[in-house]
């Protein structure tokens, strides 16, 4: 059963903010774990996170979720704190926006950048994600956080529209949609939120608006001056 075994226990998660300087270090020159090729980036990245995780007390080797989830995540319910322990596919940190061409694209996130993501998120929408750990197998990792568990219907993107106008966004009327299909975009100074959709932002039976999963980036004054053109 789901809750037989034993989850990690969520007083041991450790904030974003934490993480990102902890886990950081690893990957200077004059860190713990010294230099490396920078063409090898995306594999020491991952190879040094499991480091980091293993002597933090962080990494879990057989655990694993319990249920498929979208392009990005895997997932098990966690009943006891009312929380939900997502895993990125494996060897994956999931998603960021990059700019081709000024254009903005999706491309495979490093887990730092992940991280950022991830805290940006909570700074923009109010949310708690927490970094839970690391799960192996060593060569292909998952990393794990937690999400406040939270029910309710997909909304529309009327609703959407509404909730990021009182963010203090404007929508980007882009020629295509940079991540799912019929996703929509906003720009609010030197923040974009990409991919927001009707699966991933919910609404409540308290008409509450919940942002789920949504790739926050911070700009660059060259994509900023780029985006306002589709304002």
């Amino acid at each position: 059963m789901l809750n037989q075994r034993k989850l990690p226990q969520r007083d041991k998660d450790r904030a974003l903010e934490d993480v990102l300087q902890e886990f950081g270090r690893c990957l200077q020159p004059n860190g713990p774990y010294g230099g490396f090729d920078e063409c090898c980036l995306r594999e020491e990245s991952f190879r040094r996170l499991v480091l980091w995780a293993k002597e933090v007390g962080v990494f879990y080797q057989d655990l694993i979720p319990d249920r498929n989830g979208g392009r990005e995540h895997d997932v098990t319910h966690d009943c006891l704190t009312k929380t939900w322990l997502k895993f990125t596919k494996p060897s994956s940190a999931g998603f960021t926006v990059d700019f081709d061409d000024e254009y903005p694209y999706i491309i495979n996130a490093l887990p730092q950048q992940y991280f950022a993501r991830l805290l940006l998120h909570n700074e923009i929408f109010g949310d708690n994600i927490s970094f839970v750990g690391v799960s192996g197998p060593e060569y292909k990792p998952r990393i794990i956080t937690r999400q406040l568990d939270a029910s309710g219907e997909p909304t529309n993107h009327n609703d959407i529209l509404t909730l990021m106008t009182l963010l203090g966004f404007d929508r980007l009327n882009l020629d295509k949609p940079v991540g799912y299909l019929n996703s929509m975009a906003f720009m609010s100074g030197n923040v974009a939120v990409f991919d927001p959709h009707g699966a991933n932002v919910i609404k409540t039976s308290d008409d509450l608006l919940i942002v789920i999963d949504c790739i926050p980036v911070i700009l660059n004054n060259e994509s900023i001056e780029y985006l306002k053109l589709f304002i």
